[in-house]
């Protein structure tokens, strides 16, 4: 069985706030694509402490554009075609 990396994912900046202290150094972040857009100090901050950036949920351009640019290891999205083809992924 692989072993799969844990995600803490997050609502709100508040959710951030009191989940912060408890993320273990292994685990990924994982914003909803509008809370990352409020607080792009999230993603600064997991990236200065090591952990990936899982974000969900990408569904346009312009919010491929925003993760392809704040570093996203992962995206989750209602279009996954759409994504593909947008990655050069078919």
């Amino acid at each position: 069985t692989p072993a799969l990396p844990q995600v803490m994912l997050v609502e709100s900046l508040r959710a951030w706030r009191a989940v912060r202290p408890l993320v273990r150094k292994d685990w990924a972040i994982g914003p909803g694509i509008k809370l990352l857009r409020e607080a792009p100090q999230i993603g600064a901050w997991a990236r200065q402490h090591g952990h990936e950036l899982s974000v969900w949920t990408v569904n346009s351009e312009a919010d491929l554009e925003f993760c392809l640019d704040q570093g996203v290891a992962a995206i989750t999205t209602d279009r996954p075609a759409w994504l593909r083809e947008q990655l050069g992924l078919q």
